[in-house]
């Protein structure tokens, strides 16, 4: 069974799977607002004090379920969603149009998108635009669409040179 297909028709499980782990994650970081109100609040912290190392979850900042919040803020949700859905939907279906050398131009995208998630951290920094969930949550997403696209490019580019080998 071969990984890479020559022709990009066949749809990329490796990068479905990719975009599941994020999924994972960012189930793992919403699992603790479900457990507090069921009254598990040991496990509820210890997975908080875990995913600390991966959000810094201030719960201002966090969507919360169930009235309580979960671990997860808005921006990594954005993040950790976003790179779900372009491993899952986007890039499966769009890598038949982009261009595997074209490496400039996915960190230009990455640059750009970066450039997003500082200019709303610094305007809020400044005061200028209060802390709104959908900047965060957008900015995010457009950040982790960005990379995610190079880095599955990059991938791709690896998984085709060994199936050729």
């Amino acid at each position: 069974m071969k990984i890479f297909d020559p022709d990009r028709k066949k749809y990329p499980l490796w990068a479905f799977f990719f975009g599941v782990i994020f999924l994972a994650v960012w189930s793992l970081g919403v699992l603790p607002a479900f457990l507090e109100k069921f009254g598990y609040f040991g496990v509820s912290s210890k997975i908080r004090i875990f995913y600390k190392a991966l959000c810094h979850g201030i719960p201002e900042r966090c969507p919360h379920f169930l009235d309580y919040p979960a671990a997860v803020c808005f921006r990594c949700t954005g993040i950790d969603l976003g790179f779900f859905f372009a491993g899952a939907l986007f890039y499966p279906v769009l890598r038949r149009h982009l261009n595997p050398e074209a490496w400039p131009i996915h960190l230009a995208f990455i640059t750009v998108f970066a450039f997003f998630i500082f200019a709303e951290w610094l305007a809020e920094l400044l005061g200028m635009i209060g802390s709104k969930w959908f900047y965060q949550f957008s900015t995010g997403m457009l950040f982790s669409a960005g990379i995610s696209f190079f880095l599955f490019s990059v991938a791709e580019n690896i998984i085709s040179s060994y199936g050729e080998n």
